[in-house]
């Protein structure tokens, strides 16, 4: 009950954050909103900056954490080069589309608003470190396996991969942006000859 009380606290803020910014976080509005006292509210969170810190962190993590499980297991059902290569291509289709360009502005923030808060700062590295561990296990499965170079170091091609996503922020601002697919299509030629294994001939 507890988690699902700070969740609801956490969503609401969220909210009242994307209407009108940090400053419109009113803690009095936001207990009255969830439905909580402001003592109660208070017990889930020590001040109204922990609560904005609670909102960029789940901001950074929920969109990357779901990216890398579906990574993770694409890895895992793929018994051939060619089976990975087409389905990663999926997932390339979803990471680099505008649709997703809000929840990239939001991850943008996210970092962006670690600056001078450290507790928020070292959430995000642990997530971060996470993340990239999850897709470096990933890639050492598809070493082993036979699907991904194996002279490559499987950490740096998961950061590649992590800083590649939270990039595209930067594509997403260009006035004259490419088309998903142009921007696809330049991500699945450098997954094709940079880290999957060369073809079998």
């Amino acid at each position: 009950m507890a988690s699902d009380t700070r969740a609801a606290i956490i969503r609401e803020a969220s909210l009242m954050v994307d209407e009108g910014g940090e400053a419109s976080l009113r803690v009095s509005r936001l207990a009255e909103n969830v439905g909580v006292s402001i003592p109660s509210l208070y017990h889930h969170f020590s001040c109204r900056d922990e609560i904005l810190a609670a909102v960029h962190a789940t901001r950074y993590v929920e969109l990357a954490a779901a990216d890398s499980d579906v990574i993770y297991d694409l890895v895992l059902r793929s018994e051939t080069r060619d089976d990975l290569a087409a389905a990663l291509m999926v997932v390339t289709r979803e990471v680099v589309s505008l649709t997703r360009a809000e929840t990239r502005m939001k991850r943008a923030v996210a970092l962006a608003s670690s600056s001078g808060r450290p507790e928020l700062r070292e959430v995000i590295a642990a997530e971060t470190t996470r993340l990239v561990s999850q897709l470096s296990e990933a890639v050492l499965i598809a070493q082993r396996i036979g699907l991904a170079d194996l002279t490559l170091n499987p950490r740096a091609i998961a950061t590649f991969i992590v800083s590649y996503a939270a990039g595209l922020v930067a594509a997403d601002m260009d006035g004259e942006r490419v088309s998903d697919e142009e921007l696809a299509q330049v991500i699945d030629a450098f997954v094709d000859r940079v880290v999957l294994a060369p073809p079998k001939s």
